[in-house]
């Protein structure tokens, strides 16, 4: 790790590539960070080897992050830390320079719920070090009762949605991959669904074989389908041979021309804006920004239950594919054909300068709530 001097914040998080809800928002938190006028730096947790070159505050750690960051800990330059990371050995990390530095946790997935319910040694483990924390950045309210009710005051809890405002850059229909625009064309309707592949306790994390499934009862209905997947990366080798299995089942039930998984890099919000429905049919959430930017683009959203979503979602009991296909169905027949009109992939006739997206109001609230990190001493 390169010796950089002192910065009133560092942020140990993803930075993309690989594309994800967390990377993502860290990346729009820079633009906002900048323009703010915050000194930062970004340690990038990622292994990706492109990651960060981009941009010249971001410093790659590749595979020995861990030990990287600990020898970070020990010796603490950074004024303030605000920690993206779901791993346990990522909270001792953060506990140890809570004795020296302001440390905020950020919480970002619904996993905390049944550790915090787990064996009594996990969860102390979990109560301890969250303790340690000067803020805990949750992104749903179950996490801010889940936190909460492991002890954490209070006073050291914050609610903000993942959700950021996007850069100009992230509107072009150039940002998309083009053989995303080859897929749709001349399709209707469309589905857009997006995430990575991960198998967790034996579930398809993000329900990817639900869409499957999916695009096997509606191809019946509907000869135009198209449902395109952007798959921002595959976990593991369990997952890579789990993908595999139902990339062999879309052969084998004919129906490659009806849903495309998409693992190339680029932009996703213009794909979500030239399609009829989002589908997110996740068995573990924090809080989607696919889900809030198609609501915020007009686009209907037809999403698990497993957390709160936000008003305008039409929700289905996770894991009941029945109830899945008849929201889908009752929202494409329901409304006007989007698709049909805007594959193109441009999101310019929304609005000219783009102000379908509102201002920033919380992520005003965000960049405030972090200068008072800059200021305060931890507690």
């Amino acid at each position: 790790m390169r010796r950089s001097g002192a910065h009133q914040l560092a942020l140990i998080a993803p930075y993309p590539p690989p594309r994800g809800g967390v990377s993502i928002h860290i990346l729009r938190l820079t633009r906002l960070l900048d323009a703010a006028g915050i000194d930062y730096v970004v340690y990038d947790t990622t292994r990706a080897t492109g990651s960060g070159r981009t941009h010249p505050r971001v410093r790659k750690l590749g595979r020995w992050r861990v030990g990287r960051l600990f020898w970070y800990a020990i010796r603490s330059p950074d004024r303030s830390v605000y920690l993206c990371s779901g791993r346990l050995s990522l909270w001792i990390l953060g506990a140890l320079l809570a004795r020296r530095r302001f440390v905020a946790l950020r919480l970002q997935t619904t996993e905390l719920v049944p550790a915090a319910r787990g064996s009594r040694l996990r969860r102390h483990l979990v109560r301890t070090l969250l303790r340690r924390f000067d803020r805990v950045i949750c992104v749903n309210a179950l996490l801010m009762e889940a936190v909460e009710g492991l002890g954490v005051p209070a006073a050291r809890l914050r609610l903000f949605p993942g959700y950021l405002p996007p850069s100009p850059e992230e509107l072009e229909a150039d940002s998309v991959h083009p053989s995303v625009w080859r897929f749709l064309q001349g399709r209707h309707p469309v589905i857009a669904a997006s995430g990575a592949f991960l198998v967790d306790k034996g579930r398809d994390v993000y329900g990817f074989d639900h869409l499957v499934q999916l695009a096997n009862t509606l191809s019946r209905r509907y000869s135009r389908l198209a449902i395109v997947v952007c798959l921002w990366r595959v976990e593991g080798s369990k997952e890579m041979h789990a993908l595999d299995e139902l990339q062999h089942t879309l052969r084998r039930d004919g129906l490659e021309k009806y849903i495309y998984f998409n693992p190339n890099p680029g932009g996703f919000l213009p794909v979500i804006a030239a399609a009829d429905v989002l589908v997110r049919p996740t068995a573990i959430e924090g809080d989607a920004n696919t889900v809030r930017e198609a609501l915020e683009v007009g686009v209907p959203v037809v999403a698990s239950d497993v957390i709160p979503r936000p008003h305008g979602c039409e929700l289905f009991p996770y894991g009941d594919q029945n109830a899945l296909v008849a929201k889908v169905v009752a929202t494409l027949d329901g409304g006007p054909a989007r698709s049909a009109f805007r594959q193109d992939g441009s999101c310019a006739d929304l609005a000219s300068d783009h102000s379908w997206f509102p201002p920033g109001s919380i992520a005003e609230r965000y960049i405030g709530e972090i200068q008072s990190w800059i200021t305060e001493r931890p507690s």
